[in-house]
């Protein structure tokens, strides 16, 4: 899957950053605009820092950060759906366990059941078939 170009507009003249890190620090710097994560805290300039120069520090520290945690998501893409599968299953059961629990034996909990017995067996034969199903042909 190819990774989307990322584009940011600097205020002051309209001009585009490209994808890389890299070359959105290095355009920063050619503008003289510090990354806000390496600059120390408490560290007063002598010269104060327009609008522009503190909106261009905030964008770059959101474009840094929304790559960095797009980065991690694909890199730990198959880890992420299977603890959301698992997140998932756990829920209906709590779900269902509920509603057995608070009322069992009348027709709504029974259709409920049926449901579940019917989701739960599909998916189980729809899984071996994917798995097993040349064997069986």
């Amino acid at each position: 899957m190819a990774e989307n170009a990322l584009q940011l507009t600097v205020l002051d003249n309209n001009e585009k950053i490209s994808s890389s890190p890299q070359e959105i620090k290095q355009s920063c710097m050619d503008k003289d605009v510090e990354d806000p994560m390496l600059t120390p805290e408490g560290e007063t300039g002598t010269d104060v820092e327009s609008e522009e120069e503190q909106i261009n520090r905030t964008l770059l520290a959101l474009v840094l950060c929304r790559r960095n945690i797009h980065q991690r998501f694909t890199q730990n893409r198959q880890t992420l759906t299977n603890l959301f599968k698992i997140l998932l299953f756990i829920g209906l059961c709590l779900y269902i366990g509920f509603a057995f629990h608070h009322s069992f034996g009348d027709e709504q909990s029974l259709t409920l059941l049926g449901i579940v017995c019917f989701g739960v067996g599909y998916y189980i034969l729809s899984r071996c078939l994917r798995k097993y199903g040349k064997r069986l042909r």
